[in-house]
C-alpha cells in the first residue's frame, strides 16, 4: 500500500476497525484456550462478538456467537447426562456426575497442563456418579461403576463438543470480521 492508500485508510477510520477486529479475534482465541479447562471460554468468545459494531461487522457476530455458546453448554450437559443414564445411572447419578465433573476439572488444573482439567473432570464425573449411585442410593457397586464409566465418557464427549463449537465460533468470528476486508 502506498502513502496515499495509508492516508486514506487513516482518514476513513478503517485502521480503527482493523484494530477492533484484531482485538476481538485475540479475545476469541483466549476464550478458545479456556474451553478444554472447563472454564467459560465459549461465553468469552461470544463476548468478543460485542466488538462487532466497533469493527464494522454489526451485531450479527455477537448474536451468532451467543447462540453458539448456549448450544455448547446444552450439548455438554446432554452428553454427560445421557451417557450416565445409558450406562444405568439414575437422574441423581447424572447430577452427581455433573457436580463431580465440575469439582474434578478444577482439582485437575495443576496436573498435566493441557489435559489435567479434562482428565480431572472425567474422573470427577466418574467418582460423582459412583458415590451417588452406590453410596447414597445403595445400588450395587457394579452398577455404580457402570454409571461412572458412562459419566466419564459423557464428560469427555461433552468437552470435545464444546471445543468443536469453539473452533466454529472463532472461525465464524474471523469470517464476520475479515471476509469483507479481503
Amino acid at each position: 500500500m502506498d502513502r496515499a492508500g495509508i492516508l486514506l485508510a487513516l482518514s476513513c477510520g478503517c485502521v480503527e476497525e482493523i484494530l477492533y477486529s484484531v482485538f476481538a479475534l485475540f479475545v476469541a482465541l483466549l476464550g478458545f484456550t479456556l474451553v478444554p479447562f472447563g472454564l467459560p471460554g465459549n461465553w468469552l468468545i461470544a463476548c468478543a462478538g460485542l466488538l462487532g459494531p466497533s469493527a464494522g461487522a454489526g451485531w450479527a457476530p455477537f448474536w451468532v456467537l451467543l447462540g453458539g455458546a448456549a448450544v455448547a453448554e446444552a450439548g455438554e450437559f446432554v452428553f454427560a447426562a445421557r451417557a450416565t443414564r445409558k450406562s444405568g445411572g439414575s437422574k441423581w447419578g447424572a447430577l452427581g456426575a455433573l457436580v463431580g465433573g465440575f469439582i474434578g476439572g478444577f482439582l485437575g488444573l495443576p496436573l498435566i497442563p493441557p489435559f489435567g482439567p479434562l482428565l480431572g473432570a472425567g474422573l470427577g464425573a466418574f467418582a460423582g456418579a459412583v458415590i451417588v449411585e452406590s453410596g447414597l442410593l445403595g445400588r450395587p457397586t457394579v452398577e455404580g461403576v457402570s454409571a461412572g464409566r458412562g459419566a466419564f465418557l459423557g464428560v469427555l464427549l461433552g468437552r470435545s463438543w464444546k471445543v468443536l463449537v469453539a473452533v466454529m465460533q472463532v472461525g465464524g468470528l474471523a469470517w464476520f470480521l475479515f471476509a469483507d476486508s479481503a
